[in-house]
């Protein structure tokens, strides 16, 4: 079993891999890999991020006390994030959880939420998004401000800048991310051509190694990310 792997592993680095270069990547594979990822090269400028909302029923309580109970939590959250900050945005998002019960003494929801990336003209309100879109700094948090939600406090996670290329733009980078995937696929084709012409074998223990493509993609996924 041993030598069958270092077989396969020998041929695979050898012989299978060189065929299958970045330099060697079909055109035909790079167009069909930038129209599927077309989003990814041409976007508007995007934030990426996360908050703490305090709300009424989804909306910015309409009663002035409470409302003003609101703010004040709202600027407590910041300060205790400020005072004892987080490294990431789960460790804010878990934050959110403490203030829960405060919420619930006046009759508003505090929660934490992912938001991921959106534009500026997108699924999320304009008062919302102009607050946010007003900052740049990534992993940094904004202070409190109110929309017609609620009281926000927000974990800036990323701010991405519009993107315009072209396929002849990016095919350099993804050249580079598609191979793996195209050694998969080659892979793949290799062992079904194995298959036809040596039906009689195809269950011996090197056949069956070389039709199982796991060491392959645990090499190739080690090092490089396919395009999403």
């Amino acid at each position: 079993m041993i030598r069958d792997q270092m077989m396969v592993r020998q041929y695979l680095k050898a012989d299978f891999e060189p065929l299958w270069t970045a330099d060697t990547v079909p055109r035909s594979y790079l167009e069909s890999s930038y129209a599927k990822n077309k989003n990814v090269f041409n976007h508007p400028e995007l934030r990426e991020a996360s908050h703490i909302v305090i709300t009424k029923g989804g909306k910015r309580p309409t009663e002035a006390d409470i409302d003003q109970s609101c703010a004040a939590l709202a600027t407590e959250i910041y300060k205790d994030l400020t005072d004892k900050p987080v490294s990431d945005m789960e460790a804010f998002l878990d934050r959110a959880k403490a203030y829960a019960k405060r919420g619930e003494d006046f009759g508003v929801q505090v929660q934490g939420q992912r938001l991921r990336r959106f534009a500026r003209k997108g699924r999320f309100a304009k008062d919302f998004t102009d607050e946010v879109f007003a900052h740049s700094i990534p992993k940094t948090i904004i202070p409190p401000f109110v929309s017609q939600f609620g009281y926000h406090v927000v974990w800036l996670e990323d701010a991405i800048p519009a993107r315009t290329q072209t396929l002849d733009d990016v095919i350099a980078e993804l050249r580079q991310k598609i191979v793996p995937e195209v050694r998969m696929l080659k892979m793949r084709t290799l062992i079904d051509k194995l298959a036809k012409q040596y039906p009689a074998i195809s269950n011996l223990p090197g056949v069956r190694r070389l039709s199982n493509p796991q060491p392959l993609e645990l090499l190739e996924l080690s090092t490089s990310k396919p395009v999403e």
